[in-house]
């Protein structure tokens, strides 16, 4: 709180600022702003800090009056953060306020993900006609290898297995075979 001259009650400071308990002021000068990573939401707040933001949120932003979510493709890791993490390449997060890097799921094997936070599994992109990859979270097509011999994959699409396929090429698209899958 701060006293103007000439007044009958003190006033508080606003949200997103604080005044040391320790001070006597007559202007709303003497109120204080939360620093970044830090919020106040009531009013008159006395104190030496503000309150940290919580994991699964940021601020980027002095005055605050609340943090902001951690954003989907992201994580929020610590306590009093400035600014977010995306989720690391080949992986993807589709939920708002993620606290660590676990929150990022692995592309499926099969798949690929070249992209720094990405919010969904339409991120993650099959490997070629021809080309397979057995591990999770790959993030360059370099991660898919050609597929050995006389063997192929029939089409590019996002399993959890391996869709190696053992009829020479040229007889796989004769017949027009659709999958058949190796577990």
């Amino acid at each position: 709180h701060f006293c103007p001259q000439q007044t009958v009650a003190p006033i508080p400071c606003p949200n997103g600022t604080r005044i040391l308990p320790s001070a006597v002021g007559t202007s709303e000068a003497m109120c204080h702003a939360c620093e970044r990573g830090t919020y106040n939401s009531r009013t008159g707040l006395a104190s030496e800090s503000c309150s940290p933001c919580p994991a699964g949120t940021y601020n980027d932003e002095t005055h605050a009056d609340r943090c902001k979510l951690c954003p989907p493709g992201a994580f929020c890791a610590d306590e009093g953060s400035t600014t977010y993490q995306d989720c690391p390449r080949g992986t993807f997060n589709a939920a708002a306020g993620a606290t660590s890097v676990a929150a990022c799921v692995p592309c499926q094997p099969g798949t690929f993900n070249p992209s720094v936070g990405s919010l969904n599994s339409d991120s993650c992109i099959a490997c070629q006609v021809g080309f397979w990859q057995s591990e999770a979270g790959a993030d360059t097509q370099g991660d898919c290898i050609a597929c050995p011999g006389n063997m192929t994959t029939l089409t590019a699409l996002k399993l959890d297995y391996n869709l190696l396929e053992s009829l020479p090429k040229d007889i796989a698209k004769l017949l027009k075979l659709e999958v058949l899958t190796v577990k």
